[in-house]
């Protein structure tokens, strides 16, 4: 059971890390465009 849970939390881990790191690029994406029209 501890093991299976684990396993679960560790899949977890890696969609939230995942998540986490398209969230940044889409802000970064919103970001850069957004210089790119001020300029």
């Amino acid at each position: 059971m501890t093991k299976c849970n684990n396993r679960q939390s560790t899949i977890n881990y890696l969609n939230f890390k995942q998540n986490s790191f398209i969230f940044y690029n889409l802000i970064w994406c919103f970001h850069f465009s957004d210089h790119i029209k001020k300029s």
